[in-house]
């Protein structure tokens, strides 16, 4: 059995969850017996061309493919000869698409069709915002219904607009315009047409799928209530690493309460929470929280920045490999996942766990499923008061230990084992 991984991104030069979770799938499905050959290939950018040294064999790079800006939005591309070349000449019998884009989308799925090989799907996140990434609200309403005005109010109250002004805008259905043009009227007023294009493509991307692989219950519940058929959906979940190290810091073992957040800096990953719920206590209270996040741009690190200047309590580091995050985490007390949106299966809890290193998350999606009824660890609403109100109870057990004794024995080796079983043979 050959295999065929696609993803927009690749490991290690992009190294966020889907990437992680797709390199630890790749190494230990390599060891089945009945796996003759992995591929993992991505179209070819500009970051891959300058650092595709840093990748090891069993990896791809396939030349580039164009989009304009309703091709982009919806999943769609141009030029995708090379992936079509690519399954002539490696002759998978197995295709697994990892993501949803121009860069690994409908035509991709449309092709691998063509050449009769099985097409497995994995949700590693969902492809709008009336799919459960309303992050904005303190309570998503997640109905399992494509929602062309919903969504589009969503889309356009994120970038910015009124919400008065983003619902009235969202019922425009009724004008055609052009969403290549640069006038911004047109393309705000253009929004609804690309929304309307995503779902229908985002549907025909589920149907033509021969098994479509969740890693959380709140995903396959939303997946069947777009009429899947249940068969035809699989849950497994995330596994935990297999080397496990112990957590022997005590909990302020130093006199300090020390936090650690390490992921993308993005409003979705509700920092901000986090540093405002410390910024209610006093300055004479000793807690710290250390940011570790591979890049820095954006209007929302600036807000970070800005909040958290000239207070002493705050660090942020760039860049970091997880490998040694890992290793870091006997020096903290708690790791913090404040994540606004739902989550699928997130990876740095795993992580975390397999530290022993407690774990505070957000009371929704991947990470309730994750760690509800996991010991030492902690479900918060996701508001700064009750992130603050933990904090102060955890303070007051200062010198127990602080280590998750009830591990998940999910691990990656099991996940390759179930895929094969449920998805591939089945």
């Amino acid at each position: 059995m050959k295999i065929l991984h696609f993803s927009s991104a690749i490991y290690p030069i992009d190294n966020g969850g889907t990437e992680a979770y797709i390199n630890n799938l790749i190494n230990e499905q390599k060891k089945f017996h009945n796996v003759n050959d992995v591929l993992w290939a991505v179209h070819k950018n500009g970051i891959l061309d300058s650092q595709k040294g840093l990748l090891n064999d069993g990896k791809k790079i396939i030349s580039p493919i164009s989009a304009n800006r309703l091709q982009s939005f919806t999943g769609d591309c141009s030029n995708f000869k090379s992936f079509e070349e690519l399954l002539k000449s490696y002759s998978p019998d197995i295709v697994h698409l990892h993501n949803f884009n121009f860069k690994c989308g409908i035509n991709h799925a449309i092709l691998a069709k063509k050449f009769k090989c099985k097409l497995i799907i994995t949700i590693h996140t969902t492809p709008c915002r009336c799919l459960g990434n309303a992050i904005f609200y303190s309570d998503p309403k997640l109905t399992g219904k494509f929602n062309d005005q919903i969504c589009t109010a969503n889309q356009l109250y994120e970038k910015g607009l009124p919400k008065p002004l983003a619902y009235l805008i969202s019922h425009q259905k009724y004008f055609s315009f052009n969403p290549e043009n640069k006038n911004i009227i047109s393309r705000v007023l253009s929004c609804r047409k690309l929304t309307n294009k995503l779902h229908n493509n985002y549907k025909n991307f589920l149907e033509i799928a021969d098994k479509i692989h969740v890693y959380a219950k709140w995903i396959e519940n939303l997946i069947h209530n777009q009429g899947i058929p249940n068969n035809k959906v699989v849950l497994i979940r995330p596994g935990i690493s297999q080397e496990i190290i112990k957590h022997k810091r005590k909990l302020m073992e130093d006199g300090v309460f020390k936090l650690i957040f390490f992921g993308r800096c993005d409003e979705q990953k509700g920092i901000h929470l986090i540093i405002k719920a410390i910024k209610q206590l006093s300055s004479k209270v000793p807690i710290s929280l250390d940011i570790y996040s591979n890049g820095w741009t954006g209007d929302y690190s600036l807000y970070i920045e800005k909040l958290i200047k000239g207070d002493k309590r705050f660090n942020i580091h760039i860049g970091f490999n997880k490998d040694l995050i890992k290793k870091k985490l006997n020096g903290y007390d708690l790791v913090v996942i404040p994540s606004l949106w739902f989550e699928t299966g997130p990876l740095v809890a795993l992580e975390a766990l397999s530290a022993r290193i407690p774990i505070a998350a957000t009371d929704r999606g991947g990470l309730k499923e994750i760690l509800d009824n996991v010991d030492n660890c902690f479900l918060i609403k996701p508001i700064s008061k009750c992130w603050k109100d933990l904090f102060l109870k955890m303070m007051l057990k200062k010198g127990e230990e602080n280590e998750v004794k009830c591990l998940p024995q999910h691990t990656f080796k099991n996940v390759a084992e179930q895929m094969i079983q449920n998805l591939y043979f089945s």
